[in-house]
């Protein structure tokens, strides 16, 4: 049985029968998926649910009574923004008075209102039925990490705690963020070993979308301007500490690698018949061991189409000036791929040529 797990809080009793009945009647429907129901008449319990369970999906009634039970409060849209942001699961709202909704993610796709009607509930258990293979994924990503983080835990943190213990002004309030963060890393080295375990990367890995931090740029990211895409190639150190005035770009080109659109129907057509033949898979395999000219750089599809940075194409704007429009990035290149960017180019704008000896002298030498 595939199972999710619902939050349903709402202080009307007959809200909450109806919304039952819903998911009751679409489990029956739906065997072997299963949506295993929880419910909470107040915003204290919706709280003690969200820190004691997980839950894979929550829907919330937007106003329910204030403290001692006096008047209605907006509570849905606090519970909405913590279940989100904290939990990082989908959302629904139920309401007479959806208008009054704040929505913490607006662009996300991961929040939606409905009516107060007799459809309402049957309506939101659609919808997030709707989005059971991506829960489901989630799911399994989530698992794996706590997988990995108690592996971690166990083998390198625990191991060394005495060491944090002592350290010098390291209370709990600081060797939490530090905890953290060796976690954060460690999990994210251990996932993204190759091995049995790890399957091969997909290109969409490639990219960060939308980059991560929306104050700052950094080295990989992809801007739009009015003569197409670049990527920002000047070092993040140098641009945080505001050492430099100016900041390198290199274009990214809309040319294809020759051939790209025939290969990709290759192997498409080689995908579904289970018979990819050896050329194609070795055009691909080319491309990502950048056996190029050493002015060019593939990076996976973005915006579906690869990208080819061209080291030759090359362009200094003034740091304030890229500031200004940093909201037009499109991505940025996540951490595993950008080392091998920044070496290319390393090594392509340092090469050293040499005179130009006259080959007919060797007779003489």
């Amino acid at each position: 049985m595939s199972e999710m797990r619902i939050l349903f809080v709402d202080d009307d009793e007959g809200q909450r029968d109806l919304f039952e009945t819903a998911v009751a009647d679409w489990n029956e429907a739906n065997a072997p998926k299963h949506f295993a129901l929880t419910m909470a008449a107040d915003a204290p319990d919706a709280w003690a649910a969200l820190e004691a369970g997980r839950f894979d999906c929550a829907m919330f009634d937007l106003k329910m009574p204030g403290p001692g039970g006096v008047g209605l409060v907006l509570t849905g849209n606090e519970l909405a923004r913590t279940a989100v942001k904290d939990y990082g699961i989908p959302i629904g709202i139920i309401s007479g008075e959806p208008e009054d909704f704040e929505s913490p993610m607006p662009d996300a796709g991961l929040v939606r209102t409905f009516p107060k009607t007799p459809l309402a509930s049957n309506e939101a258990v659609s919808w997030m039925a709707s989005l059971w293979e991506m829960m489901t994924v989630l799911g399994m990503a989530r698992r794996r990490i706590r997988q990995a983080e108690a592996d971690i835990f166990i083998r390198r943190l625990w191991s060394n705690w005495s060491q944090y213990a002592q350290l010098q002004g390291a209370d709990e309030t600081r060797l939490g963020p530090i905890v953290t963060r060796q976690f954060a890393s460690h999990i994210a080295e251990t996932l993204g070993l190759d091995g049995e375990e790890n399957p091969g990367w997909h290109p969409f890995e490639a990219w960060i979308q939308p980059p991560l931090d929306p104050n700052r740029l950094q080295t990989g990211d992809i801007l739009r301007r009015a003569d197409g895409l670049w990527v920002v190639l000047t070092p993040p150190c140098d641009m945080a500490a505001g050492k430099v005035s100016s900041v390198i770009l290199a274009h990214c080109d809309d040319q294809l690698p020759a051939g790209w659109e025939e290969k990709v129907a290759l192997l498409t057509a080689g995908l579904g018949n289970g018979d990819v033949p050896r050329k194609t898979r070795d055009f691909f395999t080319s491309l990502v061991n950048q056996n190029l000219e050493n002015f060019r750089h593939f990076l996976p599809p973005l915006e579906g189409r690869p990208m080819m940075v061209n080291f030759k194409t090359l362009i200094a704007i003034q740091y304030e000036e890229l500031m200004a429009i940093r909201g037009d990035r499109v991505a940025t290149i996540a951490t595993p791929f950008l080392p091998n960017l920044t070496q290319r180019f390393g090594s392509y704008f340092s090469r050293v040529g040499q005179p130009n000896i006259d080959t007919d002298l060797f007779a003489l030498a």
